[in-house]
C-alpha cells in the first residue's frame, strides 16, 4: 500500500510539472563561447584599458540584453594573461584557454560587472565577460560566464 501511494505521488508530480509551461529564459548571446579567429587578433596591453572601458558601453548591453541589466558598474578590467599565478583569478585564464586556445587567452581581457538592479544578491548581480580585439571587429565579447 505504501509503495503504491509513493508511486502515485511521484507520478502526480511528474505529470504536474510536465503540464506547466516552462518559463522563458533569456538567451544571452555569449553563454557559449564564440572563439575569435586567431590570425586576426590584436595584442593589447594596459595602455588600451581606457579605450576598452569606453567600448564597454556598447558591449555590455549587447551581452546582457534584458532591461534588468540596463545599469552596470565595471568592477574590474584586466588582461587575462596578467592573472597567471594569481590565486583564484588564474582560473579565468585557464577557462579561456580551454574554451578556445592559448592565443585567445593571452589576448583576452577579463571584465567583471555588477548589475545594481539585481542587488543584494551578489551572485545574480555579478557578470563576467571575456573581451578581445581583432582586426575585423575591434573590441568584442566572445564569452560571458553567468
Amino acid at each position: 500500500m505504501k509503495k503504491t501511494l509513493f508511486f502515485m505521488c511521484v507520478l502526480f508530480f511528474i505529470i504536474s510539472f510536465s503540464l506547466y509551461p516552462k518559463a522563458e529564459s533569456t538567451d544571452f548571446p555569449y553563454l557559449k563561447p564564440v572563439c575569435p579567429v586567431s590570425d586576426e587578433l590584436i595584442k593589447t596591453n594596459d595602455n588600451d584599458k581606457d579605450e576598452l572601458l569606453q567600448k564597454l558601453n556598447k558591449l555590455i548591453p549587447d551581452a546582457y540584453p534584458d532591461d534588468i541589466y540596463s545599469e552596470w558598474i565595471v568592477k574590474e578590467a584586466k588582461p587575462l594573461r596578467s592573472l597567471i599565478g594569481v590565486p583564484y583569478e588564474e582560473a579565468y585564464y585557464g577557462m579561456a584557454n580551454k574554451l578556445c586556445n592559448k592565443k585567445t587567452a593571452n589576448y583576452s581581457w577579463l571584465i567583471k560587472v555588477e548589475f545594481p538592479k539585481l542587488l543584494p544578491s551578489a551572485s545574480a548581480a555579478s557578470g563576467v565577460m571575456f573581451v578581445i580585439k581583432d582586426k575585423d571587429n575591434g573590441w568584442h565579447v566572445w564569452y560571458t560566464y553567468r
